[in-house]
């Protein structure tokens, strides 16, 4: 966390955007303008054994700057460097939407999400103090 954190501060200032609408706030860590159109662009340090969840965050930040920023078109996903276009489909844009009104719903409730933790990682898992099956 600390190394993640001395790379985000390198980064800083090289473009960064706070964008906030109805649908929530991002720091977007980079737009680049292209040609008639914008480029979001989404920065990781370090690599990650899944993925997904990289692209998932790069397109939940899409789905809020849009609100504000028409003419983005395209998502660069940068991991360790090596930068990757994710292409912006519907399936992917459906199922980001799913995750941002679920996490919504979440928020707004009282009661916190239902867990299905595995017994072998709770010995090493941080929040075990504050879990309530624990």
């Amino acid at each position: 966390m600390l190394l993640g954190r001395e790379a985000y501060t390198q980064l800083k200032g090289r473009g960064q955007v706070y964008v906030s609408t109805r649908k929530g706030a991002t720091v977007l860590d980079e737009v680049v303008k292209e040609k008639k159109y914008c480029v979001i662009v989404e920065r990781k340090a370090f690599k990650s054994h899944n993925y997904s969840r990289y692209v998932e965050q790069a397109a939940t930040s899409y789905l809020i700057a849009r609100e504000k920023m028409q003419r983005v078109r395209k998502l660069r996903l940068e991991v360790q460097g090596v930068a990757k276009e994710i292409e912006l489909t519907e399936d992917l844009i459906h199922d980001v939407e799913g995750i941002v009104e679920s996490a919504s719903k979440t928020l707004a409730s009282e009661k916190p999400p239902h867990t299905r933790p595995d017994p072998r990682k709770c010995s090493s898992c941080w929040y075990k103090r504050f879990c309530p099956l624990h």
